[in-house]
């Protein structure tokens, strides 16, 4: 999960061709649309922009295509109808939809930071909701969580580039972004081989501060990590997302379609097919009720089993590195996990 917007009340449609806009026509009654369970109403907005409202029957009567229409709920605002935003982080593209967007904006910033082609960029099937266009960009390292999500694409690849660059001798072969791997701990053996990312170097301590799959922040000296992927900076750029309304996930949740988890730098630093199966132990699902679906009452078994395994192997752990702040980049928009079974798209507006 990405984000929650905030509902306005207010859906926008293109209408590309007359058929479009005779098929919207023949679904009203008057001016008014039911759609996905809630009552819609014509505004004068747009091609429609200051059109009175005794005059506004006619004036739609005797739109044209293309145009844009816009449609005002009836209801009052409820934040049941908030849109609940997620990213699939499982189908890498070879090639992004817009490729012509990505080679602008790398041009764009290499003029300012030349080396910024180097950034690694990998491209995900987001969702099947307006799939062809990048909806979030997510930038590793930082501070707090380990990561960042912003919108625009040259702001991701300023960032990633900034989080990258080598600052001082100080910092060894390690890159803010980079996974990397714990080895030659003596004190706290048990981390040896353990993968974290790192977030960034602070100077006066000399040493990385590391993000670890499972949460724990360490302060550790350049000599005690093995650099791996994303030395030059990482972005994982995601086109298309998966939405629901608050109150219809809830109740997806409430049936057992869903298990919810959080993110952790594990789901960043794995390979794609590892992503979903890492999931396993760590989802949450709605207590089995009459509403819960019968195949998925068998999966909250196997779960819980699943669950109570991984914690009868759990070792215990000293903490004698350094911890880090839980938060420090508040800027971070910290995603959750979602097991996806079917990523619907239920509120696009021309979809019934």
């Amino acid at each position: 999960i990405t984000e929650v917007e905030a509902d306005e009340g207010k859906l926008t449609i293109q209408v590309d061709s007359e058929g479009m806009l005779q098929r919207v026509r023949a679904k009203m009654e008057g001016l008014s649309l039911t759609l996905q369970g809630r009552r819609w109403r014509v505004a004068a907005k747009e091609e429609l922009e200051g059109v009175q409202d005794d005059a506004l029957a006619q004036a739609f009567a005797e739109l044209s295509a293309p145009c844009t229409l816009v449609l005002e709920s009836d209801e009052p605002e409820n934040c049941g109808n908030d849109h609940v935003v997620a990213v699939n982080l499982t189908r890498p593209l070879d090639v992004p939809p817009d490729r012509g967007m990505v080679e602008n904006a790398i041009r764009d910033v290499c003029k300012k930071y030349r080396k910024a082609s180097s950034v690694e960029i990998t491209h995900f099937i987001g969702g099947p909701c307006q799939h062809d266009e990048l909806m979030c960009c997510i930038v590793l390292g930082g501070g707090g969580c380990g990561w960042t999500v912003l919108k625009d694409l040259k702001q991701a690849l300023e960032l990633a580039f900034s989080r990258a660059a080598k600052r001082s001798d100080a910092e060894g072969e390690i890159h803010g972004g980079q996974t990397v791997r714990l080895k030659d701990l003596q004190g706290a053996a048990h981390l040896n081989g353990e993968i974290g990312i790192a977030l960034r170097f602070n100077v006066e301590s000399g040493r990385w501060l590391v993000r670890l799959r499972n949460g724990e922040g360490k302060q550790l000296r350049p000599a005690n990590l093995e650099g791996l992927e994303g030395s030059s900076g990482r972005i994982f750029a995601v086109w298309g997302d998966a939405r629901w309304s608050r109150a219809q996930l809830l109740g997806e949740i409430a049936k057992g379609d869903w298990g919810l988890c959080r993110a952790n730098i594990g789901d960043l630093t794995s390979s794609p097919p590892e992503r979903w199966p890492a999931t396993h132990g760590r989802l949450a699902f709605a207590p089995i009720t009459e509403m819960t679906e019968s195949y998925m009452r068998e999966a909250q078994r196997e779960m819980n089993a699943a669950r109570q395994t991984l914690q009868m192997h759990a070792e215990p752990r000293e903490t004698e590195e350094e911890q880090v702040p839980a938060r420090e980049d508040t800027s971070s928009t910290a995603p959750g996990t979602v097991s996806d079974q079917d990523m619907a798209c239920p509120l696009l507006p021309n979809q019934d």
